[in-house]
């Protein structure tokens, strides 16, 4: 080997080592954001799991109330000659009305727009 050679070899050992430097204050500088990332994670974590036994609670209620619904219009009877089906006892009145926003302000009607 001659000197050049070993200039060679210790300018590579040299860039391994500020290579291998760089690259460890890269990953001091990134564990504070690993450790909030995983922080930030287990209380998303801790929140769905709260969530889900809300939901657990509110399904049980439901089944609940329901249960309690059958049972109160289980007292109901339905004759089986009772006739046709039901009719609605209220229907809206589906007719247009005019509206005092039809007229102008001069008290005149505004032309219609022909129909689509």
């Amino acid at each position: 080997m001659g000197i050049s050679s070993d200039s060679a070899s210790h300018t590579h050992a040299r860039a391994n080592r500020k290579a291998s430097h760089e690259q460890a204050n890269r990953q001091r500088n990134l564990q504070p954001l690993f450790r909030q990332a995983v922080a930030q994670m287990d209380e998303f974590t801790q929140q769905n799991a709260a969530l889900v036994e809300e939901s657990a609670a509110a399904a049980g209620s439901l089944q609940e109330q329901a249960a309690a619904m059958v049972k109160s219009v289980s007292i109901f009877t339905l004759h089986q000659d009772a006739g046709g089906p039901a009719t609605a006892a209220y229907a809206p009145d589906t007719r247009r009305v005019r509206s005092s926003a039809a007229f102008s302000d001069h008290g005149r009607p505004f032309k219609a727009l022909p129909a689509r």
